[in-house]
């Protein structure tokens, strides 16, 4: 199992964590130092880690106006096969105050990547594709980035890739900029194909919407 947070070190800065555990519960101290890698991250918001059928492992993170991917060796090192200190800043463009970032691996070993950016009539979703290398995969929408405008706000909830590595985006409507919103107080699940279009064979449109009654 591989388990990911923040700690304050001991110079006082915010730091990132990921602890290896063992079936029975042990650490695993085989990776990183005594099974727990760390860098220093400095002001950052939330941490999300995918781990890829290799054993490498990528987190993201917002670290004031960008969201830094980190890759992980196997054991617990900076992967500088993904670049020269195994960090990556994500091209999001201008994220929303407010977004969180989500991360997920492909089969093929891409990184995948989602947060909330502002567009000029809201807040849209991007989805950002990443070779194996780190370089900027530009078979994958345009220039490597794909944007899910479907309501005035698109909350990203989940990131996801199924069996085909297509990507499985949940979303939230929660209507944050004024106008006529079309979803308000629904969920949905938008469906990409690997070049990072709608897929019109889910639900139509790639769109999946439901709605959760209210009170649970």
């Amino acid at each position: 199992y591989l388990a990911a947070g923040r700690y304050r070190s001991e110079a006082d800065k915010e730091a990132l964590f990921l602890a290896r555990i063992n079936a029975n519960g042990t650490l695993d101290t085989g990776y990183g130092t005594d099974g727990v890698a760390t860098t220093v991250l400095g002001d950052a918001g939330s941490i999300h880690v995918a781990v890829a059928p290799d054993g490498t492992a990528v987190t993201v993170t917002r670290r004031n106006k960008v969201v830094l991917a980190h890759r992980w060796t196997s054991e617990g090192e900076p992967d500088t096969s993904f670049s020269a200190d195994g960090v990556r800043e994500l091209p999001f463009g201008e994220l929303h105050r407010l977004s969180p970032s989500y991360v997920t691996v492909d089969s093929q070993g891409r990184v995948l990547a989602a947060a909330m950016t502002n567009a000029p009539k809201g807040e849209n979703t991007r989805i950002v594709r990443l070779n194996p290398d780190g370089s900027s995969d530009d078979t994958f929408g345009s220039n490597g980035r794909a944007t899910v405008n479907v309501d005035i706000t698109d909350w990203p909830d989940v990131l996801a890739v199924d069996a085909s590595d297509r990507v499985l985006l949940g979303l939230d409507f929660e209507q944050l900029s004024p106008g006529d919103a079309k979803y308000a107080g629904r969920s949905g699940v938008v469906r990409l194909r690997q070049n990072g279009g709608y897929d019109r064979k889910f639900s139509n449109d790639g769109l999946a919407l439901f709605r959760l009654a209210s009170g649970g």
